[in-house]
């Protein structure tokens, strides 16, 4: 009977253990907040603009073809054409009123130079590995007002880059024009639209007044 009162005993008390227990309530999920980066001030930068070529404004590839026509002089109407180019030198066969010349222009960084004339030549004939004779810049960069430089004694600066151009190839807008002023005071202003070339030439002293107009232009 003592037996079975202290087993009795020990189930009321493991009875009243459990009673006594408080049922356990599952903690909330721990939440950790993803820390937020703060703002930069630095604003994006604008794309950088894309590099100025000097060969925009004077197109040089072979194939390329330019006509000319003129007054005032039987050499104002020509037909001037790229036929060779190799690594940054071009060949250009100009022909006028039966004539050819021979012209070898050179590609630099910030500039387009004319390195070889010769006239009387076969115009088909490569001679692009012959040695330099001349050095007369035609253009170079920037293309801005009041850019200028001196070449062979002669001066030139550029006085406008927005003129309209129209001649019998058609309207050109914002042509960039070129005075040349040679040693004994005659002068020339070269018009050049980007992409196309020289459209139109202006060539005047006290007695000559000579033009020459962009009729065709074509493209390889």
């Amino acid at each position: 009977a003592l037996h079975i009162v202290v087993v009795l005993g020990l189930v009321m008390i493991m009875l009243i253990g459990c009673t006594a227990q408080k049922p356990q309530i599952p903690s909330p999920p721990t939440y950790t907040p993803t820390p937020v980066e703060p703002q930069s001030d630095v604003q994006t930068q604008p794309p950088e603009p894309v590099a100025e070529s000097i060969k925009d404004y004077i197109p040089l590839k072979a194939g390329n073809k330019w006509v000319y026509e003129g007054e005032g002089s039987d050499f104002a109407s020509y037909t001037q054409e790229v036929t060779h180019q190799k690594d940054g030198r071009y060949q250009l066969k100009t022909t006028a009123a039966g004539n050819t010349t021979i012209n070898i222009y050179e590609v630099r960084d910030d500039s387009i130079a004319n390195v070889y004339v010769a006239q009387g030549a076969d115009g088909d004939k490569n001679i692009l590995s012959r040695a330099d004779i001349a050095d007369i810049v035609l253009l170079k960069l920037p293309i801005a007002v009041g850019t200028s430089w001196v070449s062979e004694q002669n001066s030139y600066e550029i006085i406008q880059t927005d003129a309209r151009v129209t001649v019998p190839a058609g309207t050109y807008d914002n042509c960039v024009v070129v005075r040349l002023t040679f040693a004994e005071g005659s002068t020339t202003l070269l018009y050049y639209k980007r992409g196309v070339g020289l459209v139109l030439s202006e060539f005047s002293n006290n007695q000559d007044s000579i033009v020459s107009r962009l009729k065709s232009f074509e493209s390889k």
